[in-house]
């Protein structure tokens, strides 16, 4: 190797383990000798050879349980397969909201593998009746549409741990792929041990992932079920956080206190489980919201190697463009869109970036590939009008705008404001802002204070645009190009000696994350 360059990978290992910061780095020897191996297997494979890494999308469990609402328990056992398998490092995991899209779509499993760029596919059924499960699932090689195995499960709810466990070591086990130590403990290691508990768990977070304010408050209700039953649980409380989180995100509470919950069962979570890659995505969430973009970036980066998967990454895009760092956001979005190329969040993300690059044709075309894959979901459609507009195409953005308001949803009002801005409508535009809580959440949220910006700016109130803008940087949105050369609604501005200010406080701020 001497004059020559390290063997490809190696430099990573090597990096890893000199990692600074100590949670980043090889927690034991098993780990990187585990390493180590795989990389010795790629070098004996002979110069060129790439061998393909595993990977799988584990399809919604049909539920075949004669009460329809057993539904929640197929999606919740989908949900905490795609969290068993996601554990081990070797595989590629698509992740749930991109299994959950084909969920009653009929299509084939090749058509299925090829449109999220993977190679195996498991499917399956779930039945429960009472006390009573039965899983079934088969393994198939989407390139040769071969089954390489199928297999029935049955036992009482108490089993269902045990069902799990099995069903990802039979998947790892026929992927050939090797675990490690830690991987091997993290597999066996029952989280819910309560059969009860983990009932109201599943509910809990299929509750949640419909975002509005009802699922928020059953799931809520749900997950303190669920900790009357098993006491101090990691899990539960990492739960709570997410749920908190979304709260404040969504809109549905303007004031801090969702955001101070969320911190405290994130911390409680960590405090017994220390390696919860959801409680550690929560804070990073948290900070990102706050303004604390390095911590944020930390926290989400150490969240995607415990295993969180595209949904860290696509987050941790979107902090790195809001703060400047367009290179690093440029590769966390292209590599979530690479690892899970389903899931539409990933797609907001891409999209952010090319806009925030001075690209909004391209934000336009990966946010119209999200709502391709997504159909009438509103935040996606509300996502291609906000590019819309910034792409010129003002018609199409205020049709957009006018069918998400038109649902009545969380977030429907900024369809309303945005088309107002648009067109310009001094009256509808005062009216718009004036029912909504826009203005609360942009206190405390840099995104809604940039769209508060730039409407502002297009109504020609200066004033109330510099406000915002203000706000915006104060919250880290602190990308300068994009303030003072890319966005097109705050032209008029650049001259103005406040917007100069500004420009001045948002590049200082900006130079610790430029690369």
């Amino acid at each position: 190797m001497a004059g020559g360059r390290p063997p490809a990978g190696l430099a990573e290992i090597i990096g890893k383990a000199l990692e600074r910061d100590r949670k980043l780095r090889y927690q034991t020897a098993k780990d990187l000798l585990a390493d180590l191996s795989r990389l010795k297997r790629t070098l004996s494979a002979g110069p060129g050879a790439r061998p393909e890494q595993a990977s799988i999308i584990v399809l919604p469990l049909e539920n075949l349980s004669p009460d329809p609402e057993n539904a929640f328990f197929a999606d919740g056992l989908t949900d905490e397969l795609i969290a068993e398998l996601s554990k081990v490092r070797a595989l590629r995991v698509t992740s749930r909201t991109s299994a959950m899209l084909f969920k009653g779509a009929h299509k084939s499993v090749p058509v299925i593998a090829q449109e999220v760029n993977v190679r195996y596919v498991l499917e399956g059924t779930v039945r429960r009746a009472g006390n009573h499960v039965r899983i079934t699932a088969q393994l198939i090689d989407a390139a040769s549409d071969a089954h390489l195995w199928a297999e029935r499960y049955t036992g009482a709810l108490e089993d269902v741990f045990e069902l799990q466990e099995r069903l990802a070591r039979q998947i790892v086990e026929a992927l050939k792929v090797t675990l490690t130590a830690d991987e091997d403990h993290r597999l066996a290691a029952r989280q819910i041990a309560d059969a009860r508990a983990f009932d109201c768990y599943l509910r809990a977070r299929q509750m949640m992932y419909g975002w509005s304010q009802a699922g928020l408050d059953r799931a809520l209700e749900l997950t303190n079920q669920a900790m009357e039953i098993t006491g101090p649980n990691a899990v539960l409380y990492a739960l709570l956080g997410e749920i908190y989180f979304w709260y404040r995100s969504m809109g549905i509470r303007t004031d801090e206190q969702p955001l101070q919950y969320a911190g405290a069962w994130a911390a409680r979570a960590l405090e017994l489980a220390p390696g919860c890659a959801r409680a550690v995505q929560v804070r990073g969430l948290i900070e990102w919201m706050r303004g604390d973009m390095r911590g944020a970036m930390r926290d989400l980066g150490r969240a995607f190697e415990l295993g969180g998967g595209a949904d860290s990454l696509w987050i941790l895009a979107y902090v790195c463009a809001e703060a400047g760092a367009m290179t690093a956001a440029q590769r966390h979005a292209e590599r979530a869109v690479a690892v899970d190329p389903g899931n539409w969040l990933s797609r907001v993300a891409q999209g952010l970036v090319a806009l925030l690059s001075g690209n909004p044709e391209a934000a336009v075309a990966a946010a119209r590939r999200m709502v391709d894959l997504t159909g009438a979901e509103p935040i996606p459609k509300m996502s291609l009008g906000i590019y819309c507009g910034y792409a010129g195409r003002k018609e199409e953005a205020c049709t957009l705008s006018r069918q998400v308001a038109a649902t009545g949803e969380t977030l429907a009002f900024v369809g309303t404001v945005w088309e107002a801005a648009l067109r310009q409508d001094q009256e509808a535009f005062r009216r718009a802002v004036a029912d909504s809580p826009l203005l609360e959440l942009a206190r405390m949220d840099k995104e809604f204070s940039w769209w508060l910006t730039d409407s502002f700016a297009l109504m020609g109130d200066t004033d109330n645009a510099l406000r915002w803008l203000e706000s915006a940087i104060e919250l880290g949105f602190v990308n300068h190009r994009f303030w003072s050369e890319i966005d097109p609604f705050l032209a008029p501005l650049r001259t103005e000696p406040r917007f100069q200010a500004l420009m001045s406080r948002a590049r200082e701020r900006q130079r610790a994350f430029e690369g």
